[in-house]
């Protein structure tokens, strides 16, 4: 970790920081008072993973979307009707 990390660490260990704040909303969990670095660290990773799937089922939607042809979009049309 460099000296950046180490600084947003350091932040998120303050109960009523924006950074604290915007992390149990992205991980929909609060952080208990004084959580620990390991605590904090697993929810940054947990938070950045649940991003990286959501990027990932974006990009491969837009992709599948985006292949479709006539055909398929009047499948679908169907199916839905």
């Amino acid at each position: 970790m460099g000296p950046e990390d180490l600084i947003a660490l350091e932040r998120m260990h303050a109960p009523r920081r924006p950074e604290r704040d915007a992390l149990a909303r992205l991980t929909g969990r609060n952080l208990a008072a004084g959580a620990s670095d390991a605590e904090i660290i697993a929810a940054l990773i947990r938070a950045g993973r649940e991003a990286v799937d959501r990027q990932v089922a974006a990009t491969g939607y837009a992709a599948w979307a985006a292949g479709m042809d006539d055909e398929d979009r009047a499948y679908r049309t169907a199916r839905r009707g």
